[in-house]
């Protein structure tokens, strides 16, 4: 069931390209470096998932 409601909600804002990324995510990346990410990079290499936040590095 909640399967198909990320893929019902992932639909509504852009299809199959779109990513949700989950609130708690961004809290506890906010909490370690002070700031929400710019971008998060999300690699599947052989079947493992990485995510990584990258944060505006102008500063």
């Amino acid at each position: 069931m909640a399967a198909l409601k990320l893929q019902k909600k992932l639909q509504k804002v852009g299809g199959s390209k779109a990513l949700i990324i989950p609130n708690i995510w961004l809290q506890h990346w906010k909490n370690e470096a002070g700031k929400e990410p710019e971008i998060v990079e999300i690699v599947i290499d052989n079947g493992d998932l990485k995510i990584t936040p990258i944060f505006d590095s102008k500063e």
